[in-house]
């Protein structure tokens, strides 16, 4: 190597000429923890508005870590759309349903779907009426029974749990 000094910056440049047979490929890059398919044990849907950093925090803390990897599923509205019916719902649906069903096909360890609910602003885009907290924790524990459903029709059997974010804060409240 010898330097090259052009504006006052010293470069060090190789003297040995290179030819296209001596050209090295790049290494591919080591990647450390890279799961694999045997690695996905589950999915979780829930609403990608980040304006609650408090309940991204919960979620994080609500998956089992121990287990194996877990994928998220986001979209505005979460599983709203697996509750509800309408032509702003119905392509979330089938987004949601492709999605697990592409999950269990692919993924050996697959077993569990997590729905994650909250009080979502996303209500006021499908309907004109204020919707309740009530409702909104009952439209989860309708969207289980819907997956359910639509997952039984794919011939898919995995357990599926839903959680309602608490808007105080407090944390989840498993939905049955």
């Amino acid at each position: 190597m010898q330097p090259l000094k052009i504006r006052g910056i010293i470069f060090m440049t190789c003297t040995k000429e290179r030819t296209p047979t001596s050209i090295e490929k790049p290494s591919p890059p080591i990647m450390k923890n890279r799961l694999t398919a045997t690695d996905i044990v589950g999915a979780y849907v829930f609403c990608s508005d980040p304006r609650d950093p408090l309940q991204q925090e919960a979620i994080d803390k609500l998956m089992p870590k121990n287990i194996g990897a877990w994928a998220p599923i986001a979209l505005f509205g979460g599983p709203i759309a697996l509750a509800r019916q309408g032509p702003s719902l119905d392509p979330c649906c089938e987004i949601i349903c492709h999605q697990i069903h592409f999950a269990a096909k692919n993924f050996p360890n697959f077993k569990t779907v997590i729905l994650i609910g909250h009080d979502c602003g996303y209500y006021a885009e499908i309907t004109e009426k204020e919707v309740l907290l009530p409702e909104k924790r009952n439209d989860i524990a309708e969207a289980r029974r819907s997956l359910e459903c639509k997952l039984t029709e794919l011939g898919i059997t995995i357990e599926i749990r839903a959680f309602f974010y608490e808007p105080d804060g407090s944390g989840f409240t498993e939905i049955k």
